[in-house]
């Protein structure tokens, strides 16, 4: 799935698949059954990077999909994260490699927010507290609806194993 900005900002993020292939799971909830190693790329001004990590379960992959696809069809209402108020709007998972804020839209398109902790960040930024970066990402919600097809075709590819 990609995001990307007119601006140049970019966040890219694929499944390379389960952190434990070989579990098949033990209830409705097993944890570590569920839980997928994302990539991403990432470009911000004049920084570029990316990250491996085992940062999100099955369930909360679909989550974003599913608030991708509430901003994109216009349910989902803007939840402006304030940093002197705590995370307000955030969409933060269980791992806070990434986390997700609806900051604002036009009628053309929704400015998101992309914060990135721990092994997300880049190299020079080790030692941010969690949630204190971000990139910011302006997006029509067509580019949006796409972001979210994109995600649940590679989401197929993973279940939930129970």
């Amino acid at each position: 799935m990609e995001l990307a900005s007119p601006q140049g900002n970019l966040v890219s993020l694929s499944i390379c698949g389960y952190e434990f292939p070989g579990t098949t799971g033990s209830g409705e909830r097993d944890w570590d059954a569920n839980w997928l190693i994302i990539e991403g790329a990432v470009k911000s001004g004049d920084q570029e990077w990316t990250f491996r990590h085992p940062c999100l379960t099955t369930w909360e992959a679909r989550e974003l999909s599913d608030w991708l696809r509430a901003i994109a069809d216009g349910s989902r209402q803007p939840a402006p994260v304030d940093p002197e108020n705590g995370s307000g709007g955030l969409l933060s998972f269980t791992e806070p490699n990434i986390a997700f804020a609806y900051q604002g839209n036009t009628s053309e398109a929704a400015t998101l927010r992309v914060y990135l902790s721990l092994e997300a960040l880049p190299a020079s930024m080790t030692g941010t507290d969690n949630f204190e970066y971000f990139v910011e990402l302006v997006l029509t919600r067509e580019d949006l609806a796409i972001a979210a097809d994109t995600w649940d075709d590679e989401l197929r590819a993973f279940p939930v194993r129970a």
